[in-house]
């Protein structure tokens, strides 16, 4: 039970990451984006 726990956590440890890199890198163009005009 706990392995089995422990390896589905790990899976949407894994997923939750990748979804946080994706939003910093949009917010972090959508920055560059903004000071490149103003």
């Amino acid at each position: 039970m706990v392995i089995l726990f422990s390896r589905v956590n790990r899976k949407y440890f894994k997923a939750t990451a990748i979804f946080a890199i994706i939003c910093i890198a949009n917010s972090f163009s959508v920055v560059l984006y903004l000071s490149y005009f103003y």
